[in-house]
């Protein structure tokens, strides 16, 4: 049997290619030779497997190895999403029980998401701004728990408060699950009766919750407040800022920015620019100054998963923000005839002829592979 040994962080540079496999304690590939990590958080993440390398025989074949899925973040927002929609079936199809008890599965989920923005956040943005698979009604308050997430972690909020806040960013809108399908799809503007119903959300939201053993203080004001504005003219209670919490409008802002990303009947969705732009605008008005511009900061401009235009007349999907994030990493996907390339190819927009000179929509006929974008494809 070929001698192993256990790597170190020196054993692991940022962004250069591996030279060996790597594999955890139990024997499972974590990473293939070449790959490369992006972050200190990655290789503190990998090391805390035990991972280790083969000495001898590395090109020997292991039969089938168990992959692990942290590995491949895609993978684990996939999963959630589906444990998240099989928790919001549970209730509404149940509502009147009571009896099963979400409070625990729902902290579970929102540490998924904790890990999942902990371990590669750029990535995490990348689905989020490319994922189309899943329903609305499920795939927004994944989102907007994501974005809800990076913002608490900019606050340096403490853990617990930091799952209450993505608890609450997942079920704000159980309410009105059933009408928020429908109005992805109606082409006419709302009925009163519609009008009324979206104003009352957030209490039916946390009736229900609280219905369902939610206890949680924190989770349940977080819905109640989440539409609530700045300027008074919020939903229920038209609170003014001084008497909604700071939390409340993390969460707001969050569910307001992939709200305008995605598309409805009577419009198309904004691109990741028109909606900072929007949010920027509406500042100090409708949302917190202060909470929207550092949202737009730690977004970044071109957030990762935009579909851009360079210089060289290629079309590319954004990748990495960088620390310049007017100047993000991105990977060629057309040529500037419009060919598809066979393999991405990175570009560093700080470059002049690779700069950005504007955003496209995303072409729907093509479906981009992120683990290959982001150099997950194991």
């Amino acid at each position: 049997m070929a001698e192993s040994k256990l790597l170190a962080e020196k054993d692991l540079p940022i962004g250069k290619p591996l030279e060996w496999d790597v594999f955890d304690r139990k024997g499972r590939l974590l990473l293939r030779k070449g790959m490369a990590l992006q972050s200190d958080k990655q290789v503190s993440k990998v090391l805390s497997y035990a991972a280790y390398r083969m000495l001898e025989a590395e090109e020997e074949s292991i039969a089938e190895p168990e992959k692990n899925e942290i590995l491949s973040p895609f993978d684990n927002i996939d999963k959630t999403v589906k444990d998240i929609a099989r928790v919001y079936l549970t209730i509404l199809k149940n509502v009147a029980s009571g009896s099963a008890k979400i409070q625990d599965q729902i902290y579970s989920l929102s540490q998924n998401l904790i890990e999942l923005c902990e371990y590669d956040v750029d990535a995490t943005l990348g689905a989020l701004h490319l994922e189309k698979k899943f329903q609305y009604s499920i795939l927004h308050p994944v989102n907007t728990a994501i974005l809800a997430n990076i913002m608490a972690e900019q606050l340096k909020y403490e853990a617990k408060k930091r799952v209450s806040i993505i608890a609450a960013a997942l079920t704000a809108n159980i309410g009105m699950f059933d009408l928020q399908q429908k109005l992805t799809k109606q082409q006419e503007h709302l009925s009163e009766k519609q009008q009324e119903a979206i104003n009352k959300h957030p209490v039916n939201s946390a009736v229900l919750l609280k219905h369902w053993g939610v206890r949680d203080r924190l989770w349940l004001e977080v819905v109640l407040q989440h539409h609530e504005q700045k300027d008074g003219s919020g939903y229920p209670r038209r609170l003014s800022h001084e008497k909604f919490i700071q939390e409340a409008r993390i969460v707001g802002i969050a569910d307001r920015y992939h709200a305008l990303l995605s598309p409805r009947g009577y419009r198309r969705g904004l691109l990741p620019t028109e909606a900072l732009s929007r949010l920027f605008k509406e500042r100090g008005k409708e949302v917190d100054e202060e909470l929207t511009l550092m949202f737009v900061r730690e977004v970044g401009i071109y957030p990762p998963g935009s579909v851009v235009k360079l210089k060289n007349g290629d079309t590319a999907i954004v990748t990495r923000r960088g620390e310049d994030k007017m100047k993000p990493m991105a990977k060629s996907i057309f040529n500037e005839k419009g060919v598809i390339l066979p393999v991405p190819v990175q570009r560093d927009t700080g470059y002049k002829l690779q700069e950005i000179t504007g955003m496209c929509q995303s072409i729907p006929e093509f479906k981009p592979n992120l683990k290959v974008l982001w150099d997950y494809d194991l």
